[in-house]
């Protein structure tokens, strides 16, 4: 043990002294050498002989091996809800359309109705139709009135052909209407029927092209052109010309579009025409072109339940009075849930009255009148509507719009006897609350009602002549098993005050320096009742004025009474 310490303590010296030797041989240059002397035994180390032994065949064998396995079902409970059966909507294929459909019939003053319509059947490719229709009476209203038989023909021709994004159809017309100018009291005026007949004839024609593309980035587009010949009797002659389109297209889900289009109406008539050939009247010729251009770029957006349209209408007035006009075409509306849907908005318009306008609203005025343009330089409405239950709606609305040059009717007495109506313009600020309800229960019944009030002021006038400041309407429908079908309509109008020149006749008033006669109120109520007897064939009687009130929408000018007409309607 005291070797085995002596050793360790000397080799330990050793490391140290020649650790220190080497540094300071590095650091100075000094080598130092030492040395020791003993007797050391090592014992020599074993070694392994064995060797490794090659192995040839490397491949594994497969072991056989025996599985048993036994079945075992864990316990389970669950129970099984019914649910209601599945409702498989089945669409039936479309009715095969019918080409043709008539209805015919007549009924009292000797008044027979016709219509007729003839056309394709469904196709990709194209559409065409011919209709015309019949309506007239042979029979004066009274015999204390001229002679009131009237007559109204229209008859038209269309084709419609289907491309790949777009369609084309073109349109031919002719309409032929007769009337009379009966307003006078036969019991001091004896007038033979043919010089009060006035007739009035208008041919036209119209193309139409359209697209329908639905990619987003596309322009699609509407245009058309027509023509309008439009005469009557005495001379009066007018041709109308108009074109105009749209194009829109969808920008970041906004709808941007532009409107445009041009109206130019050529109008001469004589100024004064003679009751009677021998008149001393001298006639002169009136010529008159109007024309109104018109653009209204537009935008249209969806945020959420707001939907808004903003844009700005821009109109050309080259008719009596050139001008440029510039109406802003506004609209917001929000939806709850759409049950209440309040709406406000703000627009103008510049309308086009042409002979042919006027007649169609009052067919008894002169055939030479003076045509200016209607401006509506504003019109601000507001007002609410929406569903009570899924049955029933309603609209309630309210506006305030200033009219300028609105068009007015009198009785005339310088180029008549006081049986045809003159034109004269006022500026109107007129009001109106207007009142909506609809009920409806699927196919079988359907009832509405409308009420209107207006309030009239105007600028020249003392009144706003034959317009009524009360317009009520009732109506519906009811289907029986689609069998029966019952239909009918009340209408009320208020009193109107119809403005004269003649200051001797009965219940005349005066308000400044016009004469007027206060027209009363009225009620229409009609009823009609159809049978179904095929889907093909029915029989129809209608029940015209039940009440057989002989009111007067124009001044000297009663309607017919009670009128009972019957007929038929066959599809083949």
């Amino acid at each position: 043990m005291k070797k085995i310490l002596t050793y360790y303590m000397l080799l330990a010296f050793t490391l140290i002294v020649g650790d220190n030797a080497i540094a300071q041989g590095l650091g100075d240059g000094v080598v130092i050498v030492s040395g020791t002397e003993g007797n050391r035994n090592i014992k020599p180390s074993s070694k392994l002989v064995t060797e490794p032994t090659l192995i040839l065949d490397t491949t594994k064998k497969q072991l056989k091996m025996n599985y048993v396995f036994y079945e075992y079902m864990a316990p389970s409970e669950f129970t099984v809800d019914t649910i209601k059966p599945a409702k498989v909507k089945i669409i039936d294929p479309l009715d095969r359309l019918k080409r043709g459909y008539l209805k015919a019939g007549i009924g009292m003053y000797l008044t027979p109705l016709v219509e007729l319509h003839y056309g394709s059947e469904r196709s990709r490719h194209n559409n065409w139709g011919i209709n015309y229709n019949h309506f007239s009476s042979h029979q004066a209203v009274s015999k204390d009135f001229g002679y009131s038989g009237l007559s109204q023909n229209h008859a038209d021709v269309f084709y419609k052909h289907f491309l790949d994004h777009m369609s084309i159809r073109g349109d031919l017309y002719y309409d032929r209407d007769v009337n009379y100018f009966y307003g006078f009291n036969t019991s001091d005026t004896s007038i033979d029927r043919d010089i009060i007949k006035q007739r009035f004839q208008t041919i036209g024609a119209k193309a139409k092209i359209a697209s329908y593309l639905q990619d987003i980035p596309e322009f699609n587009y509407t245009g058309e052109i027509g023509f309008r010949n439009y005469r009557d009797s005495n001379r009066a002659n007018e041709n109308k010309f108009n074109i105009g389109g749209r194009v829109q297209t969808i920008i970041d889900e906004e709808l941007y579009g532009i409107d445009g289009e041009l109206l130019i109406n050529s109008y001469n008539a004589t100024v004064n025409t003679p009751l009677i050939q021998d008149s001393t009247f001298i006639s002169t010729d009136r010529r008159q072109t109007n024309g109104v251009l018109r653009l209204a770029p537009h935008v249209i957006t969806n945020r959420d339940r707001l939907k808004a349209r903003v844009g700005l209408d821009i109109a050309i007035d080259m008719g009596s009075s050139t001008g440029f006009h510039f109406y802003p075409n506004a609209e917001f509306k929000y939806s709850f849930h759409d049950i209440f849907i309040p709406y406000v908005g703000v627009n103008g318009n510049l309308k086009q009255n042409t002979f042919y306008s006027l007649t169609q609203e009052n067919p008894f005025v002169l055939s030479g009148v003076n045509l200016k343009n209607t401006n509506t330089k504003y019109n601000i409405y507001g007002g609410v509507r929406g569903s009570i239950s899924n049955k029933t709606s309603f609209n309630l609305s309210a506006s305030k719009s200033r009219v300028v040059d609105m068009p007015l009717y009198f009785s005339d007495t310088t180029y008549s006897i006081g049986n045809r109506f003159d034109v004269l313009y006022d500026t109107l600020d007129i009001f109106n609350v207007t009142g909506q309800l609809s009920y409806r229960v699927g196919e079988k019944l359907n009832v509405y009602g409308k009420a209107e009030y207006n309030m009239y002021s105007t600028v020249n006038q003392a009144y706003a002549w034959n317009l009524s400041p009360i317009e009520v309407t009732l109506g519906g429908i009811y289907d029986l098993q689609d069998k029966i079908i019952v239909r009918g309509d009340i209408f009320f109008v208020g009193n109107r005050n119809a403005k004269v020149l003649d200051t001797t006749i009965n219940d005349v008033q005066k308000e400044g320096s016009d004469y007027f006669v206060e027209l009363k109120s009225f009620v229409d109520f009609n009823l009609g009742f159809e049978y179904r007897y095929t889907k093909r064939f029915s029989l129809f009687l209608n029940f015209n004025n039940i009440i057989s009130q002989r009111y007067r929408r124009y001044y000297q000018y009663p309607n017919q009474g009670l009128n009972i007409m019957g007929g038929l309607t066959v599809d083949f």
